[in-house]
């Protein structure tokens, strides 16, 4: 039996395609930080709200939508070096991103297998 492609999607069409940009929120006690679509950021504290543009380097080599992903890049090997230089791990590493992919794939699974259920 397989699985309707329609079931579930990590690339659902979408009115804008915001690919490869990544929209974040973070709300605290004292105000929010919101990361918008072209790298509008909106800083929220008490009464004062500051707005700006934070688009990603444009390289040379690079092109859009691709940039963001691109500049991200040159950004880890950056700093993957300089651990190695100063002897110290990484921010990141596979274990954490082997992490976020079963996040999302977690609800995809489950979604599957509620659905395979519902068939018999």
């Amino acid at each position: 039996m397989s699985i309707p492609t329609n079931l579930i999607s990590y690339t659902s069409k979408q009115e804008q395609e915001l690919f490869s940009q990544t929209l974040v929120r973070l709300e605290g006690r004292e105000g929010s930080v919101v990361l918008n679509v072209d790298y509008e950021m909106t800083r929220v504290r008490g009464s004062e709200v500051h707005k700006h543009r934070v688009p990603p380097v444009e390289r040379s080599w690079s092109r859009a939508p691709g940039a963001a992903i691109q500049d991200s890049v040159v950004a880890i090997q950056q700093h993957w070096s300089d651990c190695l230089h100063e002897d110290k791990a990484p921010e990141t590493a596979g274990t954490d991103n082997l992490k976020t992919l079963e996040l999302v794939l977690a609800p995809m699974t489950r979604l599957c297998v509620e659905y395979l259920i519902s068939q018999k």
